[in-house]
């Protein structure tokens, strides 16, 4: 597909030269494991991975890899459709493999300052191009379909001078952008900790009494995964169907996929939980994620229900299981993949005050997590706008609309 650079730049008056004629391809494989340093693109960064973290290397794992340097540029170009957030390329600052399903360029120095060409391509990048480059319902770009990608070329000294000033304001910009980072972190740990404090201490410091999740609940239950198509239902009607995406600390009151009424009364593992049912993932990346019902609804096998709840606010159980996600999460079985099964979640022992004291924790951190999701919003919207004024200044200085020399 050619790519209108107009639509994506505005108007360039540098000359353009084709990407394969400033930067091949690399295609140096790791044969013989000669490197070890691992690296993999993160967050518009390339990063050190850590072998040694997985157990050392392995040589049927690695020799496919690419050997890169200091300077090449690292495109991820696949799964183009479903992820169009991520900002998909990065410069190199060292040497070291990375895979090689990733596309990476290496610059010719006597032709293009290799941080220039990446700003150039963090340019596309931002302007969603490489996206828009594949059609249907494609997932991924090649090389051989990114080589005649136009590269406006501005003479070496202004190059320098592009990629210097660049370096120096969007290193202020993403020193800000740390900070937020930081100061969201910091606001996660203040809620767990207030979460900590108060289903586990009553206000004199004690612990509460613990008891059995299995004495708090009549039901506590997993779900299914229906094999028909035609148990689900294509517009949204039928009964919410909950997997672990949705459980993110949230009142789950839609979902991705519903099913029919000829699911659930056929499907016998398919069983309705009531609106206010706590539900957790027991395994997987999403393992210890919780959420509560909003509405009455299906699920997964992925996901466990405590309904029916007997002597125990719903709320205050969610906020419980919380406060001990972490140490619930340690203690899940299995090698590859832990889990957290049912058997352990029926034995596993919460703190239960009084039901009205319950109530009154639960209401006061609905009040102060309430606090800290605003806070979060608002600290996200201020780092969303650093990363909306960064891709502007990127383009406009890479397009020479602001002068920098």
């Amino acid at each position: 597909m050619r790519l209108d650079l107009s639509a994506k730049l505005g108007k360039i008056d540098w000359d353009l030269h084709p990407l394969w004629e400033l930067a091949p391809r690399v295609d140096h494989k790791n044969r013989g494991l000669t490197e070890t340093n691992l690296l993999s693109l993160s967050h518009g960064r390339v990063i050190r991975k850590g072998i040694e973290e997985n157990g050392g290397l392995r040589p049927d794992s690695y020799e496919t890899y690419n050997i890169i340097e200091p300077g090449d540029s690292v495109l991820r170009l696949t799964d183009l459709q479903n992820d169009q957030r991520s900002i998909r390329t990065g410069l190199a600052t060292e040497r070291g493999i990375i895979t090689s399903a990733y596309v990476t360029v290496r610059p010719d120095a006597a032709k293009v300052e290799p941080r220039y060409l990446s700003a150039i391509l963090r340019t596309y990048d931002i302007k969603k191009a490489f996206y828009e480059m594949g059609s249907g319902v494609r997932q991924t770009l090649k090389y051989t379909e990114l080589a005649d990608l136009p590269i406006p070329l501005p003479p070496r000294h202004i190059q320098r001078a592009i990629a210097d000033y660049l370096d120096s304001e969007t290193g202020q910009i993403d020193a800000m952008i740390g900070r937020f980072d930081e100061l969201v972190v910091t606001l996660e740990k203040r809620r767990i900790s207030m979460i900590k404090r108060e289903t586990q201490f009553d206000p004199h410091g004690s612990p509460w009494v613990v008891v059995p999740t299995a004495h708090l609940f009549a039901s506590i239950g997993s779900g299914t995964t229906p094999k028909e198509r035609g148990h689900y239902t294509p517009d949204g009607s039928g009964t919410p169907w909950v997997t672990t995406s949705e459980l993110r600390e949230n009142v789950v009151t839609e979902t991705l996929q519903n099913v029919t009424e000829e699911a659930v009364s056929s499907v016998s593992a398919l069983r309705v939980h009531a609106g206010g049912a706590v539900v957790i993932a027991m395994y997987g990346a999403t393992i210890g994620r919780l959420g509560i019902l909003g509405v009455a609804a299906t699920m997964n096998q992925a996901c466990c229900a405590f309904s029916d709840p007997r002597d125990v606010d719903p709320r205050y159980f969610y906020y419980a299981l919380w406060g001990q996600r972490e140490r619930l999460v340690s203690e899940a079985a299995g090698g590859g993949q832990p889990n957290i099964n049912q058997t352990m979640l029926r034995r596993w022992r919460v703190p239960h005050p009084p039901l009205d004291e319950q109530r009154l924790i639960a209401n006061h951190l609905d009040e102060v997590t309430g606090k800290i999701d605003a806070m979060q919003a608002k600290v996200l919207e201020l780092k969303s706008l650093l990363l909306e004024r960064r891709a502007a200044l990127i383009t406009d200085v890479v397009t020479g609309r602001k002068e920098v020399a």
